[in-house]
């Protein structure tokens, strides 16, 4: 009898084992240290309305200093540079309103790796990111998942593009 219950208990917790997913990060779009364009992969950083409930699950709750006044507004990224990146990568947004934005990086099992939150000016908006050594791995493929909100609609557009750390 012990041995069903054990193998029942057993079954349950494989069951109960938390499931993240995983993505393919690999293929990147490769730019140099001034943002030049050496190779491009198309599903890369563009804007598009709405996220599968999965990667909105991503996104959390934004500061009410970056939220209050936040519209939606017409966006555009350009792609990080560089890419492949040493640790630091700088990330273009240009907007037609304040807008807030949320950064969120990612590895390949979409376990959060880095999330950053701020207020969007109109016009464009240039920020470096620094990766930390002890959290990213030398070699290693990354998702950062951008994401748009307005004051009244919460997240509104978004989308991601693929890094690869290499040091």
């Amino acid at each position: 009898m012990k041995l069903i219950y054990f193998l029942l208990l057993s079954v349950l917790l494989m069951h109960c084992k938390k499931s993240g997913g995983h993505i393919d990060a690999s293929s990147i779009t490769r730019t140099d240290g001034n943002g030049v364009l050496i190779a491009t992969d198309p599903d890369d950083w563009q804007v598009y309305s709405g996220f599968p409930a999965g990667t909105r699950a991503l996104f959390t709750e934004l500061p009410a200093a970056d939220l209050a006044g936040a519209v939606r507004a017409q966006v555009s990224v350009q792609p990080v540079f560089p890419n492949p990146t040493d640790g630091i990568f700088r990330f273009t947004i240009s907007g037609t309103l304040r807008t807030a934005v949320q950064v969120v990086v990612v590895d390949e099992d979409l376990n959060v790796k880095d999330r950053y939150s701020y207020a969007m000016t109109p016009g464009g908006s240039a920020r470096s990111f620094l990766l930390s050594r002890d959290s990213y791995s030398n070699g290693r493929y990354y998702r950062v998942y951008y994401g748009f909100f307005s004051e009244s609609e919460g997240l509104y557009a978004g989308g991601h593009g693929n890094i690869l750390v290499q040091r």
